[in-house]
């Protein structure tokens, strides 16, 4: 590029020395007018130079009046061209804004379905936990019941013995009291030692006894042993009772263990319809969001082969890299980076190419719609119909042609449209005053 613009200036240094060399014989033609004019001698060889001066002078008015028109033309095409650049540029602002709002929207929905997920989990494990302690409450249920069996059919066959033994019990005691009775009817007649001896007799020969003291030994034996069989029943009554109220309450913690668990259940399945309704609608948001992500990422690629394709054609793209400072070419980070150096490469190339046409066409009228055309190509779009220039935009012929050129060298930047049009009046006035 920059041996193509050293060209480009030495053929622009070139055209401006065959314009001051035109300069010069202009000058000199006109010092000959003069002389002859002062010298009073008219000559035909002295008055056909002159008109072809005169000619020649108008021929290259003329090719400047063309050249400025095209110039003119160029600048407000380049005008345009600028314009349509700075709609790319609020263009890649807004995509780049929606691509962090896309980007924001997808890190609050992956928090949203993270959280979501830790829902699920929680739930999940107070299920697991839920579930542990139930098989734990129905194995301690079934033990506890296993249990109760046992102790209940022992205390059945301790209650059946001691109703045995309270059914021998209540024969002794009526046996007792008869012999009470008997004995008070004894007693109210006067015993001698003869009846007791009777009574004593008939004891032994009912209890088959011999021994008399052994016979009282045994019966007091029996008693303590009643006694502490009374005694021992009285404690299984107890016992027996507290048996009962512990069924009683373990019976009532069942059942509202049975209703904690549908409870539970109730609540852990409207919990699992309320997730999956979630999920489904975060499903569906997710889908929609991955189809404006890809949307996006489509959009961000084609953004980049475009960057890289005019960086391409514009330059030595690892040069760029290497100013930029990236190896890797066009990446997310750096795109702005490379939009603007893109932006810079195109204004150049735009003027470059406006300066080309400007020196081949200097002779002939500049062809609009091939810089158009270029131009298109350079930003990737098709051209767009050409407006017509209108009367106020074409500039008269300039009557001081240094004064044209030296702005046009000096100017740093295109000349602006304003800038020629005053540029142009000062010339339309200074040519009326000279006719």
């Amino acid at each position: 590029m920059l041996v193509y613009g050293d060209k480009i200036e030495q053929e622009w240094q070139a055209e401006k020395g065959k314009v001051a060399s035109l300069k010069e014989q202009i000058i000199q033609w006109e010092r000959k007018l003069v002389e002859q004019k002062t010298g009073g001698g008219t000559t035909q060889f002295s008055i056909k130079p002159g008109k072809y001066l005169l000619k020649n002078t108008f021929f290259m008015e003329n090719k400047l009046h063309r050249a400025g028109k095209s110039f003119n033309t160029t600048m407000n095409r380049n005008g345009e061209l600028r314009d349509e650049l700075k709609k790319m540029q609020m263009e890649k602002k807004q995509f780049l804004n929606v691509q962090s709002r896309l980007g924001k929207e997808l890190h609050a929905l992956r928090k949203d379905i993270g959280s979501l997920m830790a829902k699920c989990t929680e739930a999940f494990n107070a299920s697991v936990k839920f579930q542990e302690r139930q098989r734990m409450l129905m194995e301690q249920n079934a033990k506890d019941v296993e249990q109760f069996i046992k102790q209940n059919s022992n205390l059945e066959k301790e209650m059946s013995r001691n109703c045995n033994f309270e059914i021998f019990l209540d024969i002794k005691d009526f046996a007792r009291s008869w012999d009470k009775v008997k004995g008070k009817q004894l007693d109210s007649k006067e015993l001698g030692p003869e009846d007791f001896e009777d009574a004593i007799k008939n004891i032994l020969e009912v209890t088959e006894e011999s021994d008399l003291d052994k016979l009282v030994r045994n019966f007091l034996q029996m008693e303590e042993k009643t006694y502490t069989l009374m005694k021992f029943v009285n404690y299984q009554q107890k016992e027996a009772e507290t048996l009962q109220r512990q069924i009683s309450q373990r019976c009532n913690e069942r059942e509202m263990f049975v209703a904690e668990k549908q409870r539970q259940q109730e609540q852990h399945q409207a919990l699992q319809i309320k997730v999956s309704i979630e999920q489904e609608v975060m499903e569906h948001q997710l889908a929609s969001f991955q189809t404006r992500v890809e949307f996006m990422e489509k959009l961000l690629d084609q953004l980049k082969e475009g960057c890289e394709s005019l960086l391409q054609i514009s330059g030595d793209s690892s040069e760029i890299c290497n100013q930029l400072g990236s190896s890797d070419g066009v990446q997310e980070e750096n795109i702005a980076e490379y939009l603007t150096e893109v932006e810079n490469r195109v204004n150049e190339l735009l003027s470059l190419q406006s300066f080309l046409h400007f020196q081949e066409n200097v002779k002939n009228q500049w062809d609009i719609d091939n810089l158009s055309t270029i131009a298109g190509q350079l930003l990737g779009k098709t051209p767009r119909a050409v407006r017509p220039p209108s009367a106020a935009e074409t500039p008269a012929p300039v009557a001081d042609p240094d004064l044209l050129e030296s702005v046009l060298l000096e100017a740093k930047e295109p000349v602006r449209r304003d800038v020629l049009l005053t540029l142009v009046k000062k010339r339309a006035q200074r040519k009326k005053k000279t006719d």
